[in-house]
């Protein structure tokens, strides 16, 4: 019997063959003339056709579901002649050649709308046709466009792409670093995109099976998830090859993700997720009919997936979905149990924080200010509604009402005039309102951000103590602690600048 390839056995092949492949072209190209480079891409293609014969497979299934017939040699040939002809663009894209080539553009005035309003967005691409095509745009746009990528996975390949053009390495988010997601908030806040190929992963805890060619196939999650949680805009684009040094840059916004801010929660969320994406997957495959040569992703796409939609391997058959940067696990719901480590009893905290989607308790808060004898004390009541409705009804000694709702803050006090803000306008506040709804919603994606997240105790009395490491945090919030009893939160303690303490205790839940 014969057992079926792993997908890093896929990926290895894949790796070896393109890596080999671009080694060619790079030598070819770049000390021969590009005339001699495309007429050795029949030899170098019937190599790489000869020597990967899971990659032959995997063009072979996809190509039957793309072109709707019996696939012929001849078009598995073609197939990875096209691949050959896009790797050879590549290394002039990448060294510096890109002016040698025609593109025509469509849809380009929605990137120009968010470069005008000096809104950063999520371009979404696949692999499909050529990413580096990108660069005849981004070579006169006003903004960056910063690709993100798993630079520990992509190996020679990428490697090779940095030798060829050395900026490359400082454009790249590594999301396969902690500090990655603050790189994309802070890309996204100057105004710049940031761009992701949302048609591979390989991690499947951050995977979803979604309908594709009229069957399952994997999907990565966390690009959806992280452009929800940022509340980006996000615009699909692909760089088709169309003809001899000619390529269709084609950009096309999808819905917004609006409510999957809280990727912790797969409850409920789910179908939400699905709805999202499939914009995503239902343009891809339309744009693979049209152009069924040049998706390029040689492992099989569909046998990820075992035959009731879930994913396959060792993990659990279920599709976890979880923000990307490995920020939280889904713990099946049941009676808690003590964790083994720190890492474990943060996750089921944050589940247990997060199931509790709404909250009414009393609040005794005491801020101390340096030279005041005394501390300011003041009571009430607070209000938390999932995923991002918080009030602070304070009624002692003053009445005072704080009201957050989304991104927007209402404050309300001593009989003057409701006065609303931004929350994102003004750092010191988003800071805080954040940590207090990252805690009460359970949204440890949201609370990394800007701390570093550690845990003591067990699930029945804990504490979590954040520390500052963004760009804003240290400059309004010094540390925060949190304690609490299962999914009670007793006492929210911050330290701000200068020797300022705000103390708030909580009861009657």
């Amino acid at each position: 019997m014969t057992r079926e390839p792993s997908l890093s056995h896929w990926a290895r092949e894949r790796e070896r063959g393109s890596s080999s492949l671009l080694r060619a072209m790079v030598w070819v190209a770049l000390s021969l003339s590009q005339v001699f480079a495309e007429a050795l891409l029949v030899p170098i293609t019937a190599w790489f056709l000869a020597t990967s014969p899971a990659s032959r497979a995997a063009s072979r299934d996809y190509l039957g579901r793309a072109l709707g017939r019996p696939v012929r040699m001849t078009d598995i040939a073609r197939h990875f002649f096209e691949f050959a002809r896009v790797i050879l663009d590549r290394v002039f894209f990448l060294a510096g050649r890109a002016g040698d080539f025609h593109t025509e553009l469509e849809g380009l005035e929605h990137l120009n709308a968010h470069i005008e309003a000096g809104r950063g967005c999520i371009l979404l691409g696949a692999h499909l046709g050529s990413f580096d095509a990108m660069r005849t745009v981004a070579r006169g746009s006003p903004v960056q466009v910063r690709p993100a990528m798993y630079r520990v996975n992509a190996g020679a390949l990428t490697a090779i792409m940095e030798r060829l053009d050395p900026q490359l390495a400082a454009q790249i988010i590594d999301i396969g670093k902690p500090e990655a997601m603050l790189q994309v908030r802070e890309s996204l806040d100057r105004g710049d995109f940031v761009a992701f190929l949302a048609d591979r992963a390989t991690d499947p805890r951050r995977l979803i099976a979604m309908p594709f060619f009229g069957a399952p196939a994997l999907f990565p999650t966390g690009p959806f998830q992280i452009a929800a949680m940022l509340r980006s805009p996000v615009v699909m684009f692909l760089g088709i090859r169309t003809g001899r040094r000619r390529y269709l840059l084609r950009f096309e916004p999808l819905p917004s993700a609006g409510p999957l801010a809280d990727p912790i929660r797969p409850a409920g969320q789910a179908e939400a997720l699905r709805q999202t994406m499939s914009g995503y997957v239902s343009r891809l495959e339309a744009a693979c009919r049209a152009y069924p040569f040049q998706w390029f992703n040689f492992y099989h796409f569909w046998r990820q997936v075992a035959p009731n939609g879930s994913t396959g391997g060792k993990e659990p058959r279920r599709a976890l979905l979880t923000a990307m940067l490995g920020a939280t696990v889904f713990v099946p719901r049941g009676p808690v149990q003590a964790a083994d480590d720190p890492s474990r009893l943060l996750n089921t905290l944050m589940r247990m924080l997060a199931e509790k989607t709404a909250r009414q308790t009393a609040f005794h808060e005491e801020k101390t200010i340096p030279n005041l004898t005394k501390p300011l004390v003041s009571s009430g009541v607070l209000v938390y509604r999932y995923p991002d409705h918080l009030e602070k009804r304070t009624t002692s000694p003053i009445r005072e009402d704080l009201v957050v709702e989304g991104r927007r803050a209402s404050m309300t006090g001593g009989g003057a005039d409701t006065h609303v803000v931004d929350i994102d306008a003004h750092a010191e506040l988003r800071v805080v309102i954040d940590t207090l709804l990252g805690v009460l919603s359970g949204n440890l994606t949201m609370l990394r951000l800007d701390f570093d997240v550690t845990v003591e105790g067990d699930a029945a009395n804990w504490r979590i103590d954040l520390l500052p490491r963004g760009k804003d945090a240290p400059r309004f919030l010094r540390n925060a602690s949190i304690t609490g009893h299962q999914s009670a939160i007793r006492e929210i303690r911050l330290l701000l600048p200068h020797g300022y303490w705000d103390v708030l205790t909580l009861s009657g839940e």
